[in-house]
């Protein structure tokens, strides 16, 4: 897949020094995030994105240092991949740290666009300020969610229908094959259920 990988990759300019130097100093001041996120997932509430922004934003502007996200889309034959960009910089040198981590959405359209890149864009904070949310991190009981919700497979009924739909297409066996490809499954039983209507779309989309 490009030049990239499926896991967080940091880079940093040539010379950090001046960098290195401005955030050493800015890190002294950062403030716990605290858990003003409230969900009925997590007891006690979660960090969400403003708390992570005010507990580091102040001592690293303090410090010359200003935070900057974009967004890169690379296309390749059979696939476009969204990058989120989230990089350090020490305005007065230039020098830099940054953060790369693919943009992953469970849920199709803009809403679900908008939630992968907040979730995203926390978490790349977190990583290049090199920080946790708080003593609790809230990092296990996500890895608990996503592991109950990989866990539920669609079902019978949803079987059916996406066997179904993909028998209509035009080119059945190559459609089933890119699904296989882009979702790492098998066969449609191992589907998770809460890809379903996703996967329902692109099938009629592309039949």
């Amino acid at each position: 897949m490009n030049e990239y990988t499926k896991s967080n990759c940091s880079w940093m300019s040539e010379d950090i020094r001046a960098y290195a130097g401005a955030f050493a100093s800015a890190k002294k001041s950062f403030k716990a995030t605290g858990k003003s996120g409230k969900t009925t997932q997590y007891k006690g509430g979660y960090a969400n994105l403003d708390d992570i922004y005010n507990a580091v934003e102040l001592a690293l502007l303090d410090n010359n240092i200003i935070i900057k996200h974009a967004v890169e889309v690379y296309i390749e034959p059979n696939n476009k991949f969204e990058v989120l960009v989230t990089r350090l910089i020490h305005y007065p040198t230039g020098q830099w740290a940054e953060d790369k981590r693919f943009l992953e959405s469970e849920k199709p359209g803009n809403q679900g666009r908008g939630a992968a890149q907040t979730y995203s864009r926390k978490y790349a904070v977190l990583t290049i300020c090199g920080i946790a949310p708080s003593e609790d991190d809230d990092g296990y009981e996500e890895q608990k969610h996503i592991e109950v919700r990989d866990s539920e497979k669609i079902s019978e009924q949803q079987l059916t229908q996406l066997k179904d739909l993909t028998k209509q297409a035009s080119n059945p066996s190559e459609l089933y094959k890119k699904i296989l490809g882009f979702t790492k499954i098998s066969s449609y039983e191992f589907l998770p259920a809460y890809k379903f209507n996703m996967i329902k779309k692109y099938i009629e989309d592309n039949k």
